[in-house]
């Protein structure tokens, strides 16, 4: 089954270059905006209209963005359109599809928005998705459902597939079928010579390469083919320690993820917790070293698939008896459990066609409730 092309024009492909979306500034004053605004379907948006601050804001608020001009892409003509028009004039051009991505690069720059190129197509026997610029995780993963298939979808659905994949694509299923990035198979973009351009290795090995992981400077792109996977059946979740402890955590993740199987990944972080009166009392202000855990195939232990010799569980008792003795202390009843019964664990929802929460599966749940008290501490988390 041959997969249709996106909405928009495509010329064929060039020769193999690779070239980045930069151009010399000018004057944004003497730029004849009007005559852009009238080539293309979607919205210019200038400073000096009402909606241009929250237009050229970024999701994350702490990075300010000034954009010269912010275009709200329609179909694939319009960023052809828009490129050219800025090759014209030696204006930066950046794209960014809703908003990830903050950098204070866009200052100066047309920005481009290709959030509205959200075009779906699946080939279930193939095992291969095209999407549009704007298509996020969340959206690919629910028109995957009751195909038994998914993408290599990372820990949040509000991310663009296209983003994600050309920035590398860390996943849930990464060590066990790699990155993002590894699963593009062709690329639509438009280059800096405003080329509107279909790609793939046999037409432009060298740029197929740069734009795998590259990141978005070798072209905007309008539309991405991707490969995809079977969808397996998960176990997993987000366990969180006191900062205090982030020593041990990372000695002991170290050590796990050195001997843990391909279908377990994990990924740490710590968080920082503003001390506002909406979060709970126990995270309220706090720092805390968070462990994201995903099993693939079927109702495991996790702690099982990281510590077969259960050095995990037999170092956390410390901890435990330490967490038991703070909750006591704090007279915490109650307030902000989760689902397993613990105090400070949030399980976080998996995409893909089946998963199993970790709380649905009385195995795991006797292990998160055993030991100290309803603990979380006291299941399958690392010390």
């Amino acid at each position: 089954m041959e997969l249709p092309a996106l909405r928009g024009c495509c010329h064929r492909p060039g020769p193999a270059t690779l070239l980045r979306m930069t151009t010399t500034p000018t004057t944004a004053s003497r730029i004849p905006f009007p005559d852009l605004a009238a080539r293309i379907e979607g919205a210019l948006i200038l400073p000096a209209d009402d909606e241009f601050v929250h237009a050229a804001q970024a999701w994350n608020l702490a990075v300010p963005q000034h954009p010269c001009a912010v275009l709200h892409a329609r179909t694939a003509a319009d960023v052809v359109h828009a490129v050219r028009f800025a090759i014209d004039h030696s204006l930066p051009v950046s794209a960014q599809p809703g908003g990830h991505g903050a950098t204070t690069a866009t200052d100066g720059s047309l920005l481009i928005r290709t959030a509205a190129l959200d075009d779906i197509w699946i080939d279930a026997d193939a095992r291969v998705a095209r999407v549009g610029a704007g298509v996020k995780w969340g959206q690919l993963q629910s028109a995957l459902d009751g195909t038994g298939l998914t993408g290599l979808v990372g820990s949040s659905p509000d991310v663009t597939v296209v983003g994600f994949c050309l920035s590398g694509g860390l996943s849930w299923f990464g060590r066990a079928h790699g990155t993002g990035a590894a699963t593009i198979r062709a690329v639509e973009l438009v280059d800096a010579t405003g080329a509107h351009r279909w790609v793939d290795d046999s037409t432009d090995a060298s740029l197929m390469w740069a734009l795998r992981g590259g990141g978005g400077e070798f072209g905007i792109v309008t539309a991405m083919e991707i490969a995809l996977v079977p969808a397996p059946e998960l176990t997993g979740g987000r366990l969180l320690f006191p900062v205090e402890d982030a020593p041990r955590v990372w000695r002991a993740f170290a050590e796990v993820t050195t001997v843990a199987p391909r279908e377990l990944t994990l990924f740490a972080s710590v968080l920082h917790f503003p001390p506002i009166p909406e979060l709970p009392e126990e995270i309220r202000g706090r720092s805390f070293c968070a462990v994201d855990a995903v099993l693939l195939g079927g109702r495991r232990d996790p702690c099982d698939a990281a510590a077969p010799d259960r050095r995990c569980r037999n170092a956390a008792a410390q901890h435990d008896r330490r967490a038991a003795a703070e909750r006591d202390r704090r007279r915490v009843r109650g307030a902000g459990r989760s689902d397993t019964g613990g105090d400070r664990v949030r399980i976080a929802g998996l995409a893909g066609r089946r998963h199993t929460h970790r709380a649905a599966d009385p195995r795991v749940r006797s292990r998160l409730r055993a030991g100290a008290g309803s603990d979380p501490a006291s299941g399958w988390r690392v010390p």
